[in-house]
C-alpha cells in the first residue's frame, strides 16, 4: 500500500486531512513536525514582586507558561534568535504582560 494524504477542508489557518495507509510513528512524526513549524507565542520569563500565596514562586512561573496565548498578529513578529536587537526585548521580538 502507497502512504495518500486526502485533503477534506482548506481554508486560510486550517486544513483537515486524512493520512491513509501509513505507520502510527511516520503520522506521529509528521504530527510533530507540524507542531514545531507553527508560530506559537508562549510566557518564557516571570518575575514575581510579591508572592503572599501558599505556592512557591516557581509553581507559579511554571503554570504561567502553560497558558495558551491567542494573537492576531503573530506573522509581526519574529523570533528571538532572528531579531536583530541587542537586549532581546524590544517590541518585534516580546511582548510584556503585566497581571
Amino acid at each position: 500500500m502507497v502512504p495518500t494524504v486526502k485533503i477534506l477542508n482548506i481554508d486560510l489557518n486550517t486544513i483537515q486531512f486524512q493520512l491513509l495507509n501509513t505507520d502510527i510513528t511516520v503520522a506521529n512524526a509528521l504530527r510533530r513536525i507540524i507542531i514545531s513549524e507553527v508560530p506559537t507565542l508562549a510566557i518564557d520569563i516571570v518575575e514575581i514582586e510579591e508572592n503572599t500565596s501558599a505556592l512557591h514562586d516557581e509553581f507559579l512561573a511554571h503554570r504561567c507558561g502553560l497558558i495558551p496565548l491567542v494573537s492576531t498578529q503573530i506573522d509581526d513578529f519574529v523570533y528571538i534568535n532572528q531579531c536583530s536587537c541587542t537586549y532581546a526585548n524590544c517590541e518585534r521580538c516580546s511582548v510584556r504582560f503585566d497581571l
